[in-house]
């Protein structure tokens, strides 16, 4: 019947959502790539699911930059997945610039999910990036169309305050 709750006591749409995983998409560099890939093993069991990057010559259009999505079903095993990714960004120097002081992290976000994080007259963006330290940027082109689309979110900062913002 309608409304009614499942044997757990929660009702069955609560109970598909919490089953959904949550996917972090980002870019990296060849150096990056290389890096994710010999520990791709420790980071998908950290987020308890999995991380896939492209292979060979399959790079984010217009880029030379592999996409990498990890997946996730918990939201604390995705912040310590995410936490040691930005770890082997530091460590590989791939993602370093301004003479080491700061990170710029390439992230791809659904169109239809940027108008959240940038908010009205981009007050979401405008608190993340005060609560963060982290300068946020989002590309105006979607590559794609529709809802369907995707938006690339530049990330730069801190590694901890990349690590907050992301």
């Amino acid at each position: 019947m309608m409304g009614e709750s499942q044997e757990d006591g929660q009702p069955p749409a609560k109970k598909r959502h919490e089953m959904l995983p949550m996917t972090f998409k980002f870019l990296a560099n060849k150096a990056m790539a290389s890096a994710l890939r010999q520990n791709a093993m420790s980071i998908g069991a950290l987020a308890q699911g999995s991380l896939h990057i492209t292979d060979g010559g399959d790079f984010y259009p217009g880029t030379s930059s592999y996409v990498s999505s990890l997946e996730a079903i918990d939201p604390t095993a995705m912040v310590s997945a995410v936490r040691q990714v930005t770890n082997i960004a530091v460590e590989s120097g791939a993602c370093v610039v301004d003479h080491g002081r700061e990170l710029r992290f390439t992230c791809v976000m659904p169109s239809k999910s940027v108008s959240a994080l940038i908010g009205v007259a981009g007050a979401n963006v405008q608190q993340l990036q005060k609560a963060t330290g982290a300068h946020i940027h989002v590309d105006s082109t979607a590559l794609g169309f529709g809802p369907g689309g995707d938006r690339v979110v530049h990330v730069h900062g801190s590694a901890q305050s990349i690590e907050q913002a992301v």
